[in-house]
């Protein structure tokens, strides 16, 4: 009758541990899946933050080749008006010519230069994208572990 006691008391010690081990495993798993969740926020900001610094690249550089294009307008209407009075001189004209070619060249520059901010953060955007869903698959399988647990 003792050891069937002795039994008895040390499957319950047993039993006591291995309940106490599961609760400490939980408790790991619930602050895993809590780090996961502040991880996907966090990615999910910086990804809302970077899809508005695409679009405030965008509208900058609509709002400046706006005033560069009617710059070019304008110096492209003033070389005619000049060339079909005749009232300037070969220099005049030469200058008005190279005002125009150099206002193009900043307008392809800044187009080339945006172009490639865009890329560049349009690249930045698809990797975090690609690490969200990543870390939206480890904590799917982090929760399923811990469902398993329960």
């Amino acid at each position: 009758e003792n050891w069937e006691l002795e039994i008895g008391a040390n499957m319950d010690k047993q039993l006591e541990l291995e309940r106490q081990s599961l609760v400490v495993r939980m408790e790991s798993v619930d602050r895993e899946l809590t780090l996961f969740c502040e991880e996907i926020e966090s990615m999910n900001l910086q990804r809302t933050e970077m899809q508005m610094e695409i679009m405030q690249l965008h509208t900058s550089y609509l709002e400046g080749s706006g005033a560069k294009r009617e710059l070019i307008d304008n110096l492209k209407e003033t070389i005619e008006q000049l060339k079909t009075t005749g009232k300037c001189t070969e220099d005049e004209m030469a200058m008005k010519s190279l005002e125009l070619q150099q206002a193009q060249d900043s307008f392809d520059e800044a187009k080339g230069k945006m172009l490639s901010d865009m890329r560049t953060l349009n690249e930045k955007a698809d990797t975090l994208e690609g690490n969200i869903k990543k870390k939206e698959r480890e904590f799917c399988h982090c929760r399923k572990n811990a469902q398993g647990l329960k």
